[in-house]
């Protein structure tokens, strides 16, 4: 059943890009070049984030092995009176344990306003871009923005709001993909 929801997600994803590149490919492209960013991003944070679950579950390892030593050596722990000790090392290592877990979740919490930030900021740039291109006073500002051709017609306010529908149908999949990595990671560790 995910398989099918991933081949969906990814169906969608495709089929929104290649409709917006049909309304306008070169507004579609710049939008898409801050995708590279996210990926490099998101990669980023899953690969800390696999190193992070490693050195937790490391630590979850420590802290089964003090409990075993503790408790088949009961009675050499007795006969010491190192019951304050062994309290100390087991508290040292939950609290360490308590840490890594944190640091998961901390950045389990990061990828989702990272990839919101960058999608975000694709938005600001398609809309900055597609009002140019809707509000200018002849064919030639309404066709290039800063001397460069975004379109080849100028563009209406309707076709340029299909064209943002269309990229944000683009984006959800994307981020769905996104928090799916993450989780992916942890479980590669």
């Amino acid at each position: 059943a995910t398989r099918i929801c991933g081949l969906a997600a990814r169906a969608k994803a495709v089929s929104c890009i290649a409709l917006a590149c049909w309304l306008n490919w070169r507004l579609t492209l710049v939008v898409l070049a801050l995708v590279p960013l996210a990926v490099l991003l998101i990669s980023m944070i899953g690969r800390t984030m696999k190193r992070a679950t490693k050195r937790y579950l490391e630590s979850m390892s420590s802290i089964y092995r003090i409990l075993q030593e503790g408790l088949q050596g009961i009675k050499i722990v007795k006969a010491f009176t190192a019951e304050s000790y062994e309290r100390r090392r087991f508290f040292q290592e939950t609290k360490n344990y308590f840490h890594k877990a944190m640091r998961i979740v901390k950045l389990e919490a990061l990828t989702s306003p990272v990839t919101e930030m960058i999608g975000v900021s694709a938005i600001t740039v398609a809309v900055l871009i597609g009002a140019f291109l809707v509000i200018g006073d002849n064919e030639y500002d309404r066709t290039h923005v800063l001397g460069i051709r975004m379109a080849d017609t100028p563009m209406d306010p309707e076709g340029l709001a299909l064209l943002y529908t269309l990229l944000a149908g683009v984006s959800d999949p994307m981020r769905k993909l996104s928090n799916v990595y993450g989780r992916i990671q942890r479980a590669a560790a």
